[in-house]
């Protein structure tokens, strides 16, 4: 009863619960990145709720390696999906959302890599440095 003055100004007073949770759940919620993945040492990959995706890869800082670089990988897609997040992004999109989502998580992960770099604004030296494999900047 006290939500339902609030649901009719938004005009959702007619939406059933079910849909509801689903508009409010959308998006909210990302898997983390898996620290183990990252840092090699995954021992349950088929049965992991974390994604496999390289944090370097988010940051645009990985030059080079042989972790996974693509977010629409089946594991990935999968637990995207249990988590009601939307799949219609580019890859632009999904680095963003990622660096939003999972920003502490990602920078944990390189922490414990070493890799970790304080974002900067980009000069026009850096902006003429390539960032090695091109994955999740396709498109």
């Amino acid at each position: 009863a006290n939500n339902l003055h609030l649901l009719r100004r938004w005009n959702l007073a007619e939406v059933n619960a079910q849909e509801l949770q689903s508009l409010l759940k959308s998006d909210i919620t990302a898997p983390h990145l898996c620290e183990d993945y990252n840092l090699g040492k995954c021992n349950n990959p088929e049965g992991c709720v974390k994604m496999h995706l390289c944090a370097g890869e988010v940051m645009r800082t990985c030059v080079k390696c042989e972790l996974n670089h693509d977010i629409k990988d089946p594991q990935c897609t999968r637990l995207l999906h249990q988590a009601h997040v939307k799949q219609e992004r580019t890859k632009k999109e999904w680095r963003n959302y990622l660096k939003r989502k999972c920003k502490e998580n990602v920078e944990d992960i390189l922490k414990q890599k070493g890799e970790w770099k304080e974002p900067q604004a980009p000069s026009q030296e850096q902006g003429a440095q390539g960032y090695g494999k091109a994955s999740l900047d396709q498109r």
